[in-house]
């Protein structure tokens, strides 16, 4: 079930983001979410709660927690999430792209694909909820590079400001 989904998800992401079609599929990995949280740096028990998957630049795998269900939104849109950080490393990382002048920049765009992923795939999606915010808050925070002005505009935030108008600033 999860190779399906997998296929599906690049194609959504390819027409969303242009990167070219993967010849490959990532490896996958479910795991507790200590150990993605471990593998992100993350020691404390209250962050590891938060860690909802990894992209793993080392190896190249996708880590996911092992409650990660297919057919749940909010869990498809995280394998979403990384696989467009596996995508923008397929294709050179943030140094081979233009539009990614830092590294927080792969983020701002993982955020916003994650977004419209919820929307378009959730007809219960609330752009106003929790998860929608914290989503936009990602956008706009990974936007910026060291040294950037908080109000800097770049695609992403342009694109957010369009699709979601009350995601202003």
């Amino acid at each position: 079930m999860m190779d399906g989904f997998i296929a599906a998800a690049l194609v959504w992401l390819v027409a969303h983001t242009g990167y070219p079609v993967p010849t490959q599929q990532p490896e996958i990995t479910l795991v507790s979410r200590t150990e993605i949280a471990a593998k992100a740096g993350q020691t404390s028990t209250r962050l590891s709660g938060e860690i909802a998957g990894l992209y793993n630049i080392q190896t190249g795998a996708i880590l996911l927690p092992a409650d990660w269900s297919a057919g749940d939104v909010w869990s498809e849109s995280v394998l979403v999430h990384e696989l467009d950080h596996w995508l923008q490393f397929h294709n050179g990382g943030y140094k081979a792209q233009a539009q990614f002048r830092c590294p927080a920049n792969v983020e701002a765009e993982a955020h916003l694909i994650q977004l419209q992923w919820n929307r378009e795939h959730d007809p219960k999606w609330d752009d106003h909820s929790d998860k929608a915010e914290h989503l936009k808050r990602g956008v706009r925070a990974f936007s910026r590079c060291p040294g950037d002005p908080a109000t800097v505009r770049t695609v992403w935030t342009d694109r957010l400001a369009e699709d979601w108008p009350s995601a202003r600033p």
